[in-house]
């Protein structure tokens, strides 16, 4: 049941609306109550049914900044004692250090919860610090978001010794943090660790690394190959950590990979071309945010056109004119996988566009191909659809 957006925490009603929605008996498996303007008494009416509801398994009440520590503090204690809720997501809920000794007790005593998002919430150092402690004693949780949590370089090497002896995390986002490099170097080492090497998925958007955080990263990928999802957007990857990024695409599994604002430069490109063409089973890649010349573009180009597993390739906002992006557009004809091509915000002008139909008329792979913001006029538009 989806009742989001709706702010019916503003007036009494609503509370009583959200009760008789528990109350009904209704087999309801997931209930999204996200930015319905929730207060403090509204939880505490709903209370008595979560304690007992025995069908419920998904709750995510995010954005309701209404709520505040003290609503969501009231919310968790009645989730502790429920085994049949295992997915958690408070988002933006105005969370504050004194509310995570709650979260604390939740992923201590509850043994079956398997999600838990607090992303957009300060969480302090101190906070982690008590939420690490009941993570501790967790064997089940398996994805777990921070994402924009205030956390510095000792929460998240707080997290990273606790994701070193973890068997169960499979999905972690710290991104929109200040993690800085010692944090980086933790968590490298827990990927390169025999329990923290279980992750699949992993966003770094964004988290303040550092060279020598983000190269840690990119290292330990080698001794993590259960790695399949890998977000460092946000990072400056110097020569070293494009080398070990390159050599652990061609020997790993890693299949979706997202290098947004990365300052690449057109070697970087073609190293990482090379590579994903020589062995590489990456089948989604996103280099947006990135200058590209038409150096980058030619390797681009050869990528496309080589025999490999990609079918997603995003290219949004790199700066990209008519003549950069030629290279791309006549791999197409030759192009037998990719099924995603995303060229938004490129001023491609109405030159690029017009090179559209000839390079999408040999193609049979392209199922979706996106031009939005490419600085055309009403008029180039209309000549692009009759050419077509």
């Amino acid at each position: 049941m989806d009742i989001s957006v709706n702010p019916i925490g503003q007036r009494p009603e609503g509370a009583e609306a959200l009760r008789l929605l528990l109350k009904a008996g209704y087999p309801i498996k997931e209930l999204f109550i996200r930015k319905i303007a929730m207060t403090l008494r509204m939880a505490e009416t709903i209370v008595p049914l979560l304690e007992t509801n025995r069908t419920l398994s998904k709750l995510d009440a995010s954005f309701n900044e209404e709520l505040g520590s003290s609503g969501v503090m009231v919310l968790v204690r009645a989730l502790k004692e429920n085994t049949q809720l295992c997915e958690f997501a408070f988002e933006c809920t105005g969370i504050n250090e004194k509310a995570t000794l709650v979260f604390s007790g939740l992923v201590e005593q509850n043994t079956h919860v398997r999600v838990l998002d607090l992303g957009a919430n300060m969480i302090s150092s101190k906070g982690m610090k008590m939420i690490v402690k009941g993570l501790q004693k967790n064997s089940t949780l398996e994805q777990l978001n921070f994402n924009g949590t205030g956390l510095d370089s000792k929460g998240g090497v707080q997290l990273a010794g606790w994701l070193k002896s973890n068997k169960s995390m499979r999905v972690l986002t710290l991104a929109d943090n200040k993690l800085g490099s010692t944090a980086g170097e933790a968590l490298a080492e827990a990927l390169s660790s025999t329990h923290g090497g279980h992750l699949t998925r992993l966003d770094l958007t964004l988290a303040e690394l550092g060279e020598k955080g983000a190269k840690a990263i990119v290292k330990s990928l080698h001794d993590c190959p259960t790695l399949k999802d890998l977000t460092l957007s946000g990072h400056k990857l110097n020569s070293k950590a494009a080398r070990h990024l390159c050599n652990n695409l061609q020997r790993g599994d890693m299949q979706r990979l997202r290098l947004r604002v990365c300052s690449l430069d057109h070697k970087f490109i073609k190293m990482m071309c090379l590579a994903l063409t020589e062995s590489s089973k990456l089948t989604f890649l996103d280099i947006s945010g990135n200058a590209l010349n038409s150096k980058a573009a030619t390797s681009l180009g050869h990528l496309l056109m080589a025999d490999t597993p990609l079918v997603h390739l995003r290219l949004t906002s790199c700066h990209m004119k008519h003549k950069e992006v030629m290279p791309i557009l006549e791999a197409l004809p030759l192009a037998k996988k990719i099924e995603v091509l995303i060229l938004d915000e490129n001023p491609l002008g109405r030159v690029g566009l017009m090179s559209v139909p000839k390079a999408l008329a040999a193609n049979t792979s392209l199922v979706r191909l996106s031009l939005k913001q490419i600085g055309v006029t009403a008029s180039d538009l209309h000549e692009f659809l009759q050419t077509l």
